[in-house]
């Protein structure tokens, strides 16, 4: 295993139709279709394995923090 990879257990993958409901992505009302176009257009990190698609929490924790507008001090 290199450094960059880790076993991710299957129970904490999120699919298009589940991410959605997320703890990190519920409050922002992302829908399913939003996150599919933005996988697509390479703007979400993603596992994809054969021709589907996962994501993990810290995938979907990061997508959140992206819509974060840190204040100017």
């Amino acid at each position: 295993m290199n450094k960059h990879s880790r076993q991710v257990d299957q129970s904490e993958l999120w699919t298009y139709d589940s991410a959605p409901n997320s703890p990190a992505l519920k409050p922002l009302g992302i829908s399913s279709r939003q996150l599919r176009r933005w996988t697509e257009q390479r703007r979400v990190d993603h596992l994809k394995i054969a021709h589907r698609v996962y994501f993990t929490d810290e995938q979907l924790a990061a997508l959140a923090e992206s819509f974060v507008v840190r204040a100017v001090r």
